[in-house]
């Protein structure tokens, strides 16, 4: 979770602000995407997530969290839809510097199928497959 929040750090923009803002601001960015990485990795409903952050004092203390001033879990379900894919694909980005890529890649092709392409393009260049 450590290394969660520091992504989600990372990926703000800007030095990251108190983890709740009182009247508008709500719920920074850096701590609903910490909570929401926490979701995904235990693979639980938002309520189920809320109610182990509850119970989980270290985690609280990263997030700079109490038991007063935890997220409803609406709050983290609204939070989801709020952020876009691109603060996604860079929080993405950041953790791939994690895992040391080797030279050698490769794209597995099994099961494509070819079915979708267009009858006017199957004209135009005069073959037809099916599948790879």
């Amino acid at each position: 979770m450590e290394t969660v929040v520091e992504f989600a750090k990372e990926t703000v923009v800007g030095r990251p602000a108190q983890p709740l803002q009182r009247g508008k601001g709500g719920y920074t960015d850096w701590v609903m995407i910490a909570i929401l990485c926490y979701h995904e990795r235990e693979a639980e409903a938002f309520r189920s997530v809320v109610d182990n952050l509850k119970v989980m004092k270290e985690i609280r203390d990263l997030l700079g969290l109490s038991l007063s001033n935890l997220p409803h879990p609406s709050t983290v379900c609204r939070a989801l839809e709020r952020f876009s894919m691109s603060l996604f694909r860079q929080l993405l980005s950041n953790k791939l510097a994690l895992f040391e890529l080797g030279i050698v890649t490769a794209i597995d092709a099994s099961g494509f199928d070819r079915i979708a392409a267009s009858r006017r393009y199957e004209k135009r260049t005069g073959y037809r497959f099916l599948a790879m």
